[in-house]
């Protein structure tokens, strides 16, 4: 290839539509068009255009604020936890973290929230869940603060082929550097545009950036804008004529024409004003273009622009929608079904995934009990006006009355649902452990008063009998017996009885029988001591009434070995203990 030909290729466009018809972008000449895409975007471009231009900024951030931008609430079923959870959320700035690294993902192709959870472990190694302890912190990244070093080869696994640890750099506001190990479980990723497994490869297992697809559209969008401001600065030129003007520069060795009309441009920019000379001097204005296609070709470039990222023109621009019948509503409502779309297929796994850690830690919302019934409800984007909320109140209101009117709820479940900590809420939560047990109370009382097709039986007899049984004043056979006694057949009264005084006067269990065994031994053990006491002190009742007690001397003979109840004989010796001690004799 000669020195022409490179200059060629090197003028040649290598990105964008090349049209062969016109010979736009190559010097052939054919009725083909073909595309040739760009260079990957170093990530050196991809934060210039994040950082510097606006629409690139917008692009990146407009889908993660506006998917968290009304917030969400947190569902188990309990709102004394729902608000424990969404407190603690809140504590940790859940929302502003996952905007983040979700944003990240679309400008980089890939960002993180690392969970510093304390579970004992190294963090190269996998999480142990029901070992958290404490979460400690949360951490924002992006994909190039993340290297992977090993990879998933479990063809089992649903990570296979995807990064198992990753070598993750960690700056400080200091310029200082800390690199450790990290697992993959101790990640929660936002993966950015989708991309073939190649291009994946390639990008170290990340997707690719929003604005690789977009960035010929942005250029060609910023540079009708920029070509459009040229215009505006060259619409209308001065031109001022001058008899022999030529001769004159020629002869101009000190510049004395010069200076004059930079005086004359200087007198017209601060009054407004031309100083000509009357005689050989003219000024006139010639407007070289019509500036009025303008707006609309820009316009068109907007909407290039706009479809290129699937934003709405007035979402990325920030403007009311102008024109005969322009509302903008159907492109908002469109723009907003794809953010609900994004909410489902990617926030809520990472949300999820995050509140469970949060609540696996020990000293969580939770206490390290995930809720069984774990869910998170985001709220609708197309927001109501202060009228349609207060419409939406008041039927709800009504709604609410013929609810406790017809007993489908109670007053209490309505306050409580109604008016949370976190605040007003069309949402109703009933305890169903309580309803079921009302639902079973209410079912026994109508078996009472149906009475199994005993018509004589009293139902506030039979309630007070279940609830001697139930106090265990009276054994349960007695009360079934008592209530077949009001009329009941045996079958309705052991219905109605249910599990009321099954304990009562049955055998004790198996670890209580060796206690209730050594309970029974001693106790008559001291019934039969007591027995013998009473009869030795009836024998010397009786023999001091008949005057025959007499009081032998005081012996140092051990006493007589007797049995506990066994009859004392003359000459056995018991031992008394003295109530007080005898005193001490006196020294001589």
């Amino acid at each position: 290839m000669d020195f022409i030909d490179k200059v060629k290729a090197g003028l040649q466009r290598v990105d964008g539509w090349v049209n062969l018809v016109t010979g736009m972008g190559t010097s052939g000449r054919s009725k083909a068009v073909n595309f040739q895409a760009g260079d990957r975007l170093s990530d050196e471009m991809l934060e210039a255009l994040y950082t510097g231009d606006p629409y690139a900024n917008r692009i990146c951030r407009v889908v993660p604020e506006d998917a968290l931008r009304q917030g969400y609430r947190v569902k188990t079923g309990d709102s004394t936890e729902e608000t424990a959870i969404g407190a603690h959320l809140d504590h940790w700035r859940v929302t502003s973290h996952l905007t983040a690294a979700w944003t990240w993902s679309r400008a980089f192709g890939g960002g993180v929230v690392f969970v510093g959870a304390d579970d004992g472990r190294d963090p190269s190694e996998p999480l142990d869940e029901a070992a958290i302890r404490s979460v400690r912190f949360l951490v924002v990244a992006d994909r190039r603060d993340l290297v992977p070093l090993t990879w998933c080869t479990d063809d089992e696994s649903q990570r296979y082929g995807e990064p198992e640890t990753y070598s993750f750099t960690r700056l400080s506001s200091g310029g200082a550097s800390e690199v450790v190990i990290v697992h993959a479980s101790r990640l929660i990723r936002f993966e950015g545009a989708l991309t073939t497994r190649r291009r994946r490869t390639q990008l170290r297992g990340w997707g690719e950036s929003e604005l690789q697809r977009i960035y010929d559209v942005l250029s060609k969008f910023n540079g009708a804008w920029e070509s459009t401001s040229t215009l505006l600065y060259q619409g209308s030129i001065g031109v001022l004529s001058m008899k022999n003007l030529f001769s004159m520069m020629a002869a101009d060795k000190r510049d004395v024409l010069k200076t004059r009309l930079d005086m004359m441009d200087l007198a017209m920019s601060s009054t407004r004003n031309v100083l000509i000379d009357a005689e050989g001097e003219s000024f006139t204005r010639t407007e070289v273009g019509a500036l009025a296609g303008l707006a609309a070709v820009l316009d068109k470039f907007l909407l290039l622009l706009s479809g290129a990222a699937e934003i709405p023109v007035t979402i990325l621009m920030g403007q009311s929608p102008a024109g005969l019948s322009a509302t903008g509503e159907s492109d908002v409502r469109w723009f907003y079904d794809r953010i609900k779309s994004a909410q489902t297929s990617t926030l809520t796994p990472c949300l999820l995934r995050l509140i469970r850690l949060l609540c696996l830690a020990k000293d969580g919302p939770t206490k390290g009990v995930v809720p069984a019934k774990l869910a998170v409800e985001f709220a609708p984007l197309w927001q109501m006006t202060p009228l349609e909320l207060a419409d939406l109140r008041q039927k709800q209101a009504t709604t609410d009355g013929i609810y406790i009117d017809k007993q489908v709820v109670t007053a209490d479940e309505v306050g409580a649902s109604r008016f949370r900590p976190e605040g007003w809420s069309p949402e109703t939560t009933i305890d169903l452990g309580a309803r079921e047990a009302a639902m079973a109370a209410d079912a026994d009382a109508a078996q009472l008063t149906a009475g199994q097709g005993a018509p004589g039986a009293d139902v506030d007899a039979a309630a007070d009998i279940v609830a001697k049984v139930a106090a265990r004043e009276i054994p349960r056979d007695a009360g079934v017996a008592l209530l077949a006694a009001q009329g009941m057949a045996p079958e309705a009264a052991e219905a109605v009885m249910g599990s009321a005084g099954v304990t009562f006067f049955t055998a004790p269990e198996a670890g209580h029988a060796a206690e209730m065994d050594a309970m029974k031994a001693e106790n008559a053990k001291l019934k039969a001591s007591n027995q013998g006491h009473q009869a030795y002190t009836a024998r010397v009742i009786q023999k001091a009434k008949e005057g025959g007690v007499e009081l032998g001397a005081f012996t140092s003979a051990a006493p007589t070995a007797v049995a506990e109840g066994d009859d004392l004989k003359p000459g056995d010796v018991v031992e008394v203990p003295a109530d007080d001690p005898a005193p001490e004799p006196a020294a001589p």
